[in-house]
């Protein structure tokens, strides 16, 4: 690990030393606290986070737009986390992005449209196949992606830390991680 110091107005890089503690230690430490799994705690916080700053911050990115929608959305389970009045409009927003998306991988022959809503016959022609390939995703959610990210980065602290007698005593006092 290294830390930028600033030494007679210049900034240099120094060692921080394994045993330092960063604002993670300490949440951790507070959320041992608290009732249930402290990781769980931490990581529900962070998505949480993710999700306002997405809004707030990275809705009219065009990059961040384009991996939603290759997810075809947000799983259920992040899905749910998006109600609210405060996030009504970019919800929205995204639903609107990825039905469009999906609406433009649709077979675009009128004859195969016709076939599929008229007969069922029709969507074992090949258009079950295209339909299939369009509703399914290319990449995971994104905020399970981040959220394993961040799982990660919560449990390797609470494992780098555990020598700590605080943190020690605090985690055997706590309902422990699930």
């Amino acid at each position: 690990f290294v830390a930028l110091s600033a030494r007679d107005g210049r900034c240099t890089l120094r060692p921080v030393p394994t045993s330092a503690k960063s604002n993670l230690y300490f949440d951790l430490a507070d959320a041992l606290q608290q009732p249930d799994c402290p990781v769980c705690r931490l990581i529900d916080r962070d998505v949480r986070q993710y999700i306002d700053g997405f809004f707030y911050e990275s809705l009219t990115v065009v990059e961040r737009r384009a991996e939603i929608r290759a997810a075809r959305g947000f799983c259920s389970v992040h899905g749910s986390i998006l109600a609210g009045n405060s996030r009504t409009l970019g919800t929205a927003i995204i639903h609107h992005d990825v039905i469009n998306d999906v609406l433009r991988g649709f077979p675009q022959s009128t004859n195969a449209r016709v076939r599929l809503t008229s007969t069922l016959a029709g969507a074992f022609n090949g258009v079950r196949d295209a339909l299939t390939k369009t509703l399914r995703p290319q990449r995971e959610c994104v905020l399970c992606a981040h959220e394993r990210h961040h799982e990660r980065i919560v449990l390797e602290t609470l494992i780098n830390h555990l020598n700590d007698d605080a943190l020690r005593a605090a985690f055997a006092q706590s309902d422990g991680v699930c």
